[in-house]
């Protein structure tokens, strides 16, 4: 199981019972349950666990991309497109708060 997203999304209990039976072969966490994580919690004394902390996004390529992706879709505005992420736009590309 990998986990990058919310540490919330896996229930504790249910992935220390599997790591425990051996039904996860391994774990890796991007994100944990609490922050900071605690190093002498159960889930991280099996040698099949690999935590990182939530840092992941925090590079020089991850910012130049993030930039790149602003100025993108900026231009697509300024000429009167939808942003490539804007949901639930009218049929004609109108946009509201509501559609970002």
């Amino acid at each position: 199981i990998v986990n990058v997203a919310r540490g919330g999304l896996l229930d504790y209990d249910s992935v220390l019972a599997g790591l425990q039976s051996g039904r996860i072969g391994g774990l890796g966490l991007d994100v944990q349950w609490t922050e900071p994580f605690d190093p002498k919690d159960p889930v991280a004394q099996f040698d099949n666990v690999v935590l990182t902390p939530h840092i992941a996004g925090v590079t020089r390529p991850s910012y130049d991309a993030m930039g790149r992706f602003v100025a993108s879709q900026t231009r697509r505005l300024l000429q009167g497109l939808p942003p490539v992420t804007a949901k639930n736009c009218a049929a004609d590309g109108t946009i509201t708060p509501a559609s970002l």
